[in-house]
């Protein structure tokens, strides 16, 4: 799982540096008003995880890099299956919902280190949580 985060890590990293480099400014304001409430955004969690799923789409097509994000996608499948072994913890899901801000931003400025930092640091944020649901979980 370890490995895996840091493959994801990686494209992921570069992927949020490329968007805010290449982006459409409109796009990501328009995702910024979308995540502005976090406690209503969350009083859904499948709209939630829709709206991860629209930043990361939105993401992939800023980046303007079909192999980068083909390679992504397949370590998200992997991702996918992980996160379905971590249960929904509500203070997990509000810090992740606050990172998630903080990449927007980031893009939104046209800031790419901190695109990607803020990136990792939620991703580090993210395999620490897993992992310790998962060893919560073990007998």
């Amino acid at each position: 799982m370890t490995e895996l985060f840091e493959v994801r890590q990686a494209l992921e990293g570069q992927a949020a540096r490329l968007a805010a480099r290449r982006r459409d400014v409109s796009v990501f304001v328009g995702l910024q008003r979308q995540f502005q409430d976090v406690e209503a955004l969350l009083a859904d969690k499948h709209r939630y995880y829709e709206l991860v799923g629209e930043l990361d789409a939105t993401i992939d097509h800023a980046v303007g890099n079909p192999t980068l994000v083909a390679t992504l996608n397949g370590v998200r499948t992997h991702v996918t299956r992980i996160r379905r072994l971590a249960q929904d913890d509500p203070a997990r899901l509000r810090d992740a919902a606050q990172e998630h801000v903080q990449i927007i931003d980031a893009i939104v400025d046209g800031e790419e280190s901190l695109a990607a930092h803020a990136t990792q640091l939620h991703l580090h944020r993210s395999l620490r949580y897993i992992l310790k649901s998962l060893e919560r979980n073990v007998p």
